[in-house]
């Protein structure tokens, strides 16, 4: 994932010199991440407004959908003149007990990560950084370990490379001075 996002940089830094693109690359890809997940961050509460009714919903649905088998089963049990044993009880209090928990978190939604800003920030920084980690550790999943190099690893080395050779030229040291000749010396 992380050489894909890096290929849709690269062509904004087309104009600058390859040693350049190449370091300029991963830090504006992770800009980027950065400007996206916060505009999905800061759209949480649209969506939870969308997404209320329809987790509400959703859960009432599977719990009738997950009550049907207990149902067939208790209609057959009956129709044979039995009583229903304690377990088919116990699945219909399960689901209950799981439809309940559904519509209590439907209800709530979203709102511990609409309301508070710190909660929204931690969530953007670890979101980008589960990205980057993953998708690098990923990253040579399908070639062999000596032939790839993880891009986090290639960007280290590339910007080091590129800060060190384009330092200051080295300062000489200046040469000593001559020592001035004395009259004992000058004789």
């Amino acid at each position: 994932m992380i050489e894909d996002g890096l290929d849709l940089v690269r062509p904004l830094l087309s104009d600058l010199p390859p040693q350049w693109q190449t370091v300029l690359a991963l830090p504006l890809l992770v800009t980027a991440l950065v400007v996206v997940v916060t505009i999905v961050a800061n759209s949480m509460p649209a969506v939870d407004r969308l997404l209320r009714p329809a987790v509400v919903a959703a859960t009432s649905v599977l719990g009738l959908l997950l009550l049907v088998p207990e149902y067939l089963a208790t209609i057959a049990i009956r129709r044979a003149g039995r009583r229903p044993p304690a377990v088919i009880h116990l699945y219909d209090d399960g689901v209950e007990g799981l439809v309940g928990l559904g519509m209590r978190a439907g209800r709530t939604g979203l709102s511990a990560l609409t309301r508070d800003r710190r909660l929204r920030r931690l969530l953007i920084v670890v979101t980008v950084g589960s990205i980057l980690v993953v998708s690098n550790g990923a990253s040579c999943a399908q070639a062999p370990a000596p032939a790839c190099r993880k891009p986090v690893a290639s960007w280290w080395e590339q910007t080091t490379r590129l800060v060190t050779d384009d330092e200051a030229p080295a300062v000489k040291p200046k040469p000593a001075k001559k020592p001035k000749p004395t009259k004992a010396t000058a004789k």
